[in-house]
């Protein structure tokens, strides 16, 4: 219980006792203190961490303290981070800044949210450094989720097409198994196929399923461990997706780089921050060679310029323009609102080109066991005749 209000939440203890007391030293009175069952910790979602930085931006703006905003603001979220937050206030409380607090959680913050704080309380820019770090969460939140809506139907409709096409091997295709055993002769091969493939199936599902589980086990230690490399580089080179995973980087880099430049970061520290935010390990390294380039005296678009597999000739460009007017910040989001634009396209191009796909995938896979199941009995029916 906090000031009469009864609230709950988790804390992280060994034994019910110990966490009695961390809740006393919060200055709170536990009513009931028993195991929570863990189900693992999620950390906080761009939308979350942009209502975190945007709740912010509104109680700072009114003149509350520093401590009670983010105390305020922590009690909407969910357990885990809403702890963190209340450790935040409690260390801003005890004299930390609020960017030294959370550094204490860099899984959380992230370095570049953790900067860009870091910068508006250097410079006395602490409310507009939320707000742009707030607009630039919720632009990303926005353009992932867009991406993630464009892939849900294709996805969606691939599992419904194995659960099928499994569904009719195992319970259908047995169904007619003897009745075409006893038509006699010799069967068509796709049917051949279709009920050897079919006893297999049913014999055999259990260890199907652990197969399937371990191969999407082991794909995924690959695509993130030792085969990274190769994973990324073959997401740049496919078709249709490759685009769009170069485009999703180019509006990151571009939405970043002003908010690090008006927080007076060097271009090659801003670069460097970008890179380490970025996911692909080619985008990665060209950025961190840039950063290199730019620390050796380089100019900053022929430093960009040397890369033009991973930036095209327009944002270098832009890059160009805004760094002989001195208005690059303005510039490279002029480039992000076209880069945007572009990204919009080809995710609704992707949207239309992957269903229409799907369905002829899902039609093929049923069409194929049906007449495998069929063309037996239609070519008894032609020799009747």
């Amino acid at each position: 219980m906090a000031n009469g209000q009864e609230i709950s939440g988790t804390v992280d203890a060994k034994t019910p006792g110990e966490a009695m007391m961390i809740l006393k030293r919060r200055q709170l009175t536990p009513l009931k203190v028993s195991p929570a069952i863990s189900l693992g910790k999620r950390n906080p979602s761009m939308r979350e961490l942009a209502a975190f930085t945007g709740q912010l931006v509104s109680f700072a703006s009114a003149g509350i303290d520093l401590p009670e905003a983010i105390t305020a603001t922590a009690m909407q979220f969910k357990p885990h981070f809403r702890d963190v937050l209340l450790e935040v206030a409690r260390n801003v409380s005890a004299g930390m800044t609020l960017s030294a607090a959370m550094r204490k959680h860099p899984k959380v913050f992230g370095e570049l949210l953790t900067g860009l704080v870091a910068a508006g309380e250097a410079t006395g820019t602490f409310v507009p450094a939320l707000q742009h770090a707030t607009r630039y969460l919720k632009k990303q939140h926005s353009m992932t989720s867009k991406i993630k809506r464009a892939l849900t139907y294709p996805v969606f409709s691939l599992i419904v097409a194995v659960v099928i096409a499994y569904g009719l091997m195992v319970f259908i295709v047995p169904q007619f198994a003897q009745m075409l055993t006893d038509v006699g002769g010799r069967l068509p091969l796709i049917t051949t196929v279709l009920l050897a493939l079919s006893s297999f199936m049913r014999s055999n599902s259990l260890w199907i399923l652990l197969a399937a589980a371990a191969l999407y086990y082991a794909f995924n230690r690959w695509r993130t461990g030792s085969g990274k490399p190769v994973w990324d580089r073959l997401l740049l080179k496919m078709p249709i997706v490759g685009p769009i995973v170069r485009l999703q980087i180019l509006q990151q880099l571009t939405r970043l780089w002003p908010l690090l430049a008006r927080s007076s970061a060097n271009h090659d520290t801003a670069l460097e921050k970008i890179a380490h935010s970025i996911a692909n390990v080619h985008y990665q390294n060209a950025l961190l060679e840039i950063a290199r380039m730019i620390q050796r005296g380089h100019d900053l678009p022929d430093a960009f310029a040397r890369h033009p597999t991973f930036f095209p000739v327009s944002l270098v460009a832009y890059i160009r323009a805004g760094s002989d007017s001195g208005r690059l910040a303005d510039t490279l989001e002029e480039a992000a609102d076209f880069v945007e634009e572009d990204l919009d396209a080809r995710i609704e191009s992707l949207q239309s080109v992957l269903e229409p796909i799907m369905m002829v995938v899902i039609g093929v896979i049923v069409m194929t066991i049906i007449m495998g199941v069929l063309l037996p009995f239609l070519q008894i029916a032609a020799q009747i005749k």
